[in-house]
């Protein structure tokens, strides 16, 4: 917890993957609740000059949707969480460019080991 203990502070280090990313990257995201808003609130940002700001309003049984509108294009990005189980989660990926066109779909799975 940082900040006054009210944001959780994730610290991930995502090494190069290919010729094109030859470095690592820096990433720092803070999580808070909103209790004027009633949302959750995740902000990101990089040493690549990367950021991004999502929302959710929360769980709603086994399905959790952030949504993220602050790209400069007007891009639009949802993530979908569905819990399986205790140790298992979907992710679904969609959204739109900064034209209103769908974009492809991402997804995957997580599980605990």
């Amino acid at each position: 917890m940082v900040l006054n203990d009210r944001w959780l502070q994730v610290h991930d280090v995502a090494p190069p993957f290919d010729r094109y990313r030859t470095y690592p990257i820096d990433t720092d995201s803070y999580y808070t609740y909103d209790p004027v808003m009633k949302r959750f609130v995740n902000v990101n940002i990089d040493d690549a000059a990367g950021y991004s700001l999502a929302s959710t309003p929360g769980w709603s049984g086994n399905n959790l949707v952030w949504t993220d509108r602050s790209a400069l294009d007007g891009s639009i990005t949802v993530t979908a969480i569905t819990r399986v189980n205790d140790s298992e989660y979907n992710w679904r990926a969609t959204g739109t460019d900064g034209k209103g066109k769908p974009v492809p779909a991402q997804s995957g799975n997580c599980k605990k080991s």
